[in-house]
């Protein structure tokens, strides 16, 4: 395959997703008086159970610390998180969910089951799997490239 037809589509990949995604974020984000921001941090809490702290959010996300603390705060001012000082080194707050936070959940799971069948439309399993491999590979590729710099 020609390398700009390639770059093409993998830039047309990422911008019209993320145009997908990014209205569901808007629309729920409207709905509950929160930013786009909040909504994705949120959402990013509940699928990343392992993601506990505004530490893991910033490095695994890419974020600012900055913009991390401040949707963060305005989420726990909205009482859709608590924080809780870490046992295990109280340096670092616990993200706590609460219950607030359930109807949001359950709006971005309709959202994003919506868009996964948009894009999903005409592909086998099989597909999905060989795609997922792929992704999974230039991802590895992308990481090891991070971190040679």
């Amino acid at each position: 395959m020609n390398k700009d037809i390639l770059l093409e589509k993998i830039i047309y990949l990422n911008a019209n997703s993320k145009k997908l995604f990014d209205k569901s974020l808007k629309d729920i984000a409207k709905k509950y008086n929160l930013t786009k921001s909040e909504v994705f941090i949120l959402s990013i809490i509940e699928h990343n159970p392992n993601t506990l702290k505004s530490c893991n959010i910033v490095k695994k996300h890419n974020f600012s610390k900055a913009h991390v603390s401040q949707v963060i705060n305005s989420l726990k001012e909205k009482r859709y998180i608590d924080l809780n000082t870490d046992s295990l080194d109280k340096r670092y707050q616990k993200i706590e969910l609460l219950t607030k936070s359930k109807d949001i959940f359950k709006d971005l799971e309709e959202s994003f089951a919506k868009n996964l069948k948009i894009i999903k439309k005409g592909l086998t399993k099989d597909d999905m799997s060989t795609f997922i491999n792929i992704i999974d590979r230039i991802i590895n590729n992308l990481k090891e490239n991070e971190e040679e710099k």
